[in-house]
C-alpha cells in the first residue's frame, strides 16, 4: 500500500429468546478500524455487548461491557 489508508468494518448483531431458552435477548456493536499512515499502522478494536434474561435459579440477570483494544 502506498500513501494513507483507513479502513473500517462495523458489525451489529441482535437475537432474541428462542422456545424455551433462559437467554431473552443479547446485541453485540463492534467496530474495526486499521489505519496506515506511511509506514505506521494502527489497530483499534471496539465493542459494547448486553446479555438479559434469566440465569440457572430464575433470578432476571443483565451483564453488560465495553472491549477496548488499540495496538500500534
Amino acid at each position: 500500500w502506498e500513501g494513507d489508508v483507513k479502513t473500517r468494518l462495523t458489525l451489529n448483531y441482535s437475537g432474541s429468546r428462542a422456545q424455551g431458552a433462559e437467554l431473552f435477548s443479547n446485541t453485540l456493536k463492534s467496530q474495526f478500524i486499521l489505519d496506515k499512515k506511511g509506514e505506521n499502522y494502527n489497530l483499534k478494536l471496539t465493542a459494547k455487548y448486553n446479555f438479559s434474561g434469566t440465569g440457572l435459579k430464575q433470578e432476571n440477570l443483565s451483564i453488560n461491557g465495553n472491549v477496548k483494544l488499540n495496538y500500534n
